[in-house]
């Protein structure tokens, strides 16, 4: 086996005499000044472009306050979505992305959610219901059966309901009240009974059909 010691000791003397080299030290200083000219001036320049600032805490403002609030500060407004909210007023920010107090750059868009206030439900027609059905029929959109009034009618059966206070298909609040008017039928008109004691049959058949 051949005697690799000359060699390795030959391999080191070249290395050592690179390292020595101008060149290899003007590569390395070279390299250096890279490093710190990225880590220390271009990074942080570039994170600083346009400047930071803190957020604005918009919640709770009109949609047009915010928005003004907002552009002052150099951001960008947009309404991201509208939802029901019964403890704020209608239009009002209810939510803000990114939140209240964080640090962007100048230009960063912030999402707004809007208050669409109380849940609006439709009413449903009643009439030709019963009362029970009615008040099953508002149960189920959140609203409740109120007065209930009595009135004749030559269009509607007895005991179905012939009016609403609110009419069907309006938008409303849940919990909201509707009375109603329930038919008592056609009205039946009174008439004084003849007097038929000491009649014949024949007498008294002309009285009542009279």
């Amino acid at each position: 086996m051949p005697d690799l010691k000359p060699y390795l000791r030959w391999i080191a003397q070249r290395i050592l005499k690179i390292v020595k080299g101008r060149r290899f030290l003007t590569i390395v200083g070279t390299l250096v000044g890279l490093f710190i000219l990225m880590n220390y001036i271009l990074l942080p320049a570039y994170v600083r472009h346009g400047g930071t600032l803190n957020v604005p805490d918009v919640t709770g403002m009109p949609l047009d306050t915010a928005r003004n609030v907002l552009d002052d500060k150099g951001l960008q407004t947009i309404q991201a979505e509208t939802r029901p909210d019964p403890d704020h007023a209608v239009g009002t920010v209810i939510n803000q992305n990114p939140e209240a107090g964080a640090v962007v750059k100048h230009g960063r868009r912030v999402y707004l959610t809007i208050s669409g206030g109380e849940a609006q439900v439709n009413v449903p027609a009643l009439r030709g219901r019963s009362t029970r059905d009615a008040k099953f029929a508002l149960e189920r959109f959140g609203l409740k059966l109120g007065g209930i009034s009595y009135s004749t009618s030559s269009n509607f059966p007895e005991n179905t309901i012939m009016e609403q206070s609110v009419a069907p298909d309006s938008r409303v609040s849940r919990g909201t009240v509707v009375n109603v008017t329930v038919s008592t039928g056609r009205e039946m008109r009174q008439i004084e009974v003849p007097q038929l004691v000491g009649k014949s049959t024949t007498e008294a058949e002309k009285l009542l059909l009279g």
